[in-house]
């Protein structure tokens, strides 16, 4: 699943507002099942998974693009 569509849920499942300062984050696809994890496990699996980091808020996250860690993802990709 993108993790633009991933976003969609979670707005609604947490009843949060979710954007994303590139949209090159949107691209990002993932796989996996959460089921009981708070937000802050999602969000913390995803900067693990991907270069991904995120600032929250109250109910607003804004999920942004780590830079330095995209080069190292990127050539991992590649390899």
């Amino acid at each position: 699943m993108s993790l633009e569509l991933l976003a969609t849920d979670m707005e609604r499942r947490y009843n949060l507002n979710i954007r994303f300062d590139s949209d090159e984050l949107k691209r990002y696809k993932f796989t996996g099942i959460f089921e009981n994890e708070t937000v802050e496990q999602i969000l913390t699996a995803l900067s693990m998974a991907a270069p991904v980091n995120y600032q929250m808020n109250k109910n607003n996250v804004t999920l942004i693009l780590n830079k330095t860690a995209k080069e190292k993802f990127d050539r991992k990709l590649i390899k």
